[in-house]
């Protein structure tokens, strides 16, 4: 199945309303300043379930445990976590060289998100991957673990890696935005293909 993961550090209610329109959604819980940590954890968590969705936590093992979230998302600069009993738990994470895509490896990852894949607005000068890096990185790990695409996706390209055959992708700002009516049809219809 194509996976979708949108990044939320808050679940506001411009959020909601275009989460409340999709199915099928991951949703990883990134709150880097801490502000109401728990709190936003809870109400994020109580929402994934309601709608059905599967919810990560970034960074933080020991709040996935008590939040009983589906995942673990493990950013490319955590280069030291590792889990010995993670049972129930999915661990995910993301990686911008060969080294950190090993090092996920390592850590238990089965999806590693390679980034930027598309430019940023946020890393306007970083030189983004493109389809050609991100499928030379991918081969030197090929039937071992997913890789999606991450950076810089919005509503105008994310057809474009559905269109390669790629297995997802993830995306930071496409929330923060009122998604409409055909691209909400569109990730609909990506989300349930097989």
């Amino acid at each position: 199945m194509f996976k979708i993961f949108f990044y939320i550090n808050k679940l506001s209610n411009l959020q909601k309303d275009n989460l409340n329109k999709l199915k099928n959604i991951n949703i990883i819980y990134r709150n880097y300043n801490k502000e109401n940590y728990l709190e936003r954890a809870y109400i994020l968590k109580r929402f994934c379930k309601k709608k059905n969705f599967k919810i990560y936590v970034c960074n933080d093992y020991q709040l996935s445990v008590k939040i009983h979230a589906d995942g673990l998302y493990i950013p490319g600069f955590n280069r030291s976590l590792r889990i010995n009993n993670y049972k129930n738990l999915n661990l995910i994470g993301s990686a911008h060289t060969v080294n950190q895509i090993t090092e996920k490896k390592n850590q238990g990852c089965k999806i590693i998100f390679l980034s930027p894949y598309f430019l940023t607005n946020s890393h306007p000068n970083k030189l983004n991957l493109g389809s050609h890096k991100f499928n030379f990185l991918k081969q030197n790990f090929i039937n071992k673990i997913k890789f999606i695409p991450l950076g810089g996706v919005n509503k105008n390209n994310f057809q474009t890696i559905f269109n390669s055959g790629l297995d997802g992708f993830a995306a930071i700002s496409m929330l923060e935005k009122k998604l409409e009516n055909n691209t909400i049809s569109k990730l609909n219809l990506i989300a349930s293909i097989n």
